[in-house]
């Protein structure tokens, strides 16, 4: 069922310039990284305090309003 779809982006123009070119895989699998650890890293800011590590000294629901900003 998403095989089709997958073979389509697969066969678009973005998809061969990328299978194509040797550097741009790379760079969007850095950017891709990137945003990743910036998400993650936003999630645990609000995870541990639940966890009872790091940064007791603030409130969850305003660690929360803040990595929302």
């Amino acid at each position: 069922m998403l095989l089709p779809f997958f073979q389509a982006l697969e066969n678009s123009a973005i998809g061969m310039a990328i299978r194509d070119s040797l550097w741009l895989f790379p760079v969007v699998e850095v950017f891709h990284l990137i945003g990743l650890a910036i998400i993650g890293g936003s999630i645990l800011v609000v995870d541990f305090p639940l966890l009872g590590l790091g940064l007791h000294s603030h409130a969850v629901s305003r660690l929360a309003r803040d990595v929302q900003q």
